[in-house]
């Protein structure tokens, strides 16, 4: 189950983000100061666009609006009905940033304070990113120390905190 059962059998997906009118208008004015919560939904590109997923960040707004796109987030991921319809939760990603939990993130990956991270946890979880309970957790990805140099690279963890596998940009 989860979302592995629902990826099992999809070869290509199609992300199809909500973008809302007040933000895509002050973005093509270069201005972008109407950030919004983004909602994403996933399809089954191969199977008819069958839907698959809906994707919503929730986020705190000013936050969100001086440190974009390095801002703390939660993102729910929620399995969908035939229809395309938000059905139940699946998981839910915490991802610490700036200004207070990660604040010189996105600047340089010098030091651990500075580092891109997000947890992974089973089901739906709220609370303070950085201060929620791990018992759910699933797994977890990192950007290592110095970003892996000149090569993109991302390491990503067990629930444990066991190291899994580093996926790097060829």
């Amino acid at each position: 189950g989860g979302l592995f059962g629902i990826l099992a059998n999809t070869n290509r997906l199609t992300i199809q983000q909500q973008v809302s009118l007040i933000e895509a208008a002050t973005g093509t004015m270069g201005c972008g100061c109407c950030e919004t919560l983004n909602t994403y939904k996933v399809f089954d590109a191969a199977n008819g666009g069958t839907p698959l997923l809906v994707i919503e960040e929730k986020a705190d707004l000013l936050p969100r609006a001086c440190c974009a796109p390095n801002h703390s987030l939660l993102v729910h991921f929620y399995a969908t009905d035939s229809a395309g319809n938000k059905q139940q939760p699946i998981m839910t990603m915490e991802r610490p940033g700036c200004p207070c939990d990660k604040p010189c993130v996105g600047v340089a990956a010098c030091g651990e304070c500075c580092l891109h991270e997000m947890t992974l946890h089973e089901g739906y979880v709220e609370g303070d990113v950085g201060q929620i309970p791990k018992q759910a957790v699933m797994g977890s990805a990192k950007v290592p120390e110095y970003g892996g140099f000149l090569t993109p690279s991302l390491e990503i963890f067990d629930k444990q905190g066991g190291h899994l596998a580093m996926v790097e940009k060829s």
